[in-house]
């Protein structure tokens, strides 16, 4: 699956914490392919799929 810079950047976010200081709408595109998901605690988590995505992103630029 191929995802823009702004894409790999939220996920970094989101896996730090910053969820809540992303763009929405690139948010939404991440939870609909199921990278990320909306807790409970009212903050945005990766999914599993979502943190294999962000390990593959960090190996292909090592």
């Amino acid at each position: 699956m191929k995802l823009s810079e702004r894409q790999l950047k939220t996920l970094s976010n989101v896996k730090l914490n910053y969820g809540s200081l992303c763009n929405k709408r690139t948010l939404n595109s991440l939870e609909k392919k199921g990278m990320i998901q909306w807790n409970t605690s009212n903050d945005w988590v990766l999914t599993e799929f979502g943190f294999h995505i962000y390990n593959m992103s960090k190996r292909r630029c090592l």
